[in-house]
């Protein structure tokens, strides 16, 4: 765990060796805790809040910046957001926190952004992901250690 954009994502993709796997920028770019395990099949399994889980095969680049990216929203608290969202607070109820979530932030949230993320979070899934889960096939140097990051 670790600040917002102190690097994190950009750790984890120099440690695998694998330059673009999380996506990494000057704003908080990345969401929810990210375990990297040992696995002969490469494939994601993401852990929704409310516990449902998702298992993604295919182009692992692609289907993570589509699961932990948080695109043009990195003005904005997600995870307490999300949290919200979890505690089935409708988006009028979530929109009236925006002070509070504001405060209990630190970070300036603009009504209308956070108005956006409600609709993007709403369509997209019914539960924000918790966590997600990265199988691949790990070099040796790398093996046998554990590495739990909230990015």
């Amino acid at each position: 765990m670790g600040k917002t954009s102190s690097g994190k994502s950009t750790f984890l993709n120099a440690l695998l060796g694998i330059s673009d796997l999380l996506p990494t920028g000057a704003n908080q770019t990345t969401s929810g805790i990210t375990y990297i395990r040992h696995a002969e099949q490469t494939y994601i399994e993401i852990t929704f809040g409310d516990g449902k889980k998702k298992k993604l095969l295919g182009d692992l680049q692609k289907n993570l910046q589509q699961v932990v990216s948080v695109g043009n929203f990195s003005n904005l608290p997600f995870t307490l957001i999300d949290d919200c969202i979890l505690q089935r607070m409708s988006a009028k109820e979530i929109l009236e926190q925006q002070q509070a979530l504001s405060e209990k932030s630190g970070m300036h949230i603009d009504r209308a952004d956070l108005q956006s993320y409600l609709n993007k979070r709403r369509r997209v899934v019914i539960s924000p992901p918790r966590s997600l889960s990265i199988l691949l096939c790990l070099s040796s140097s790398v093996l046998g250690r554990s590495l739990i990051l909230q990015v």
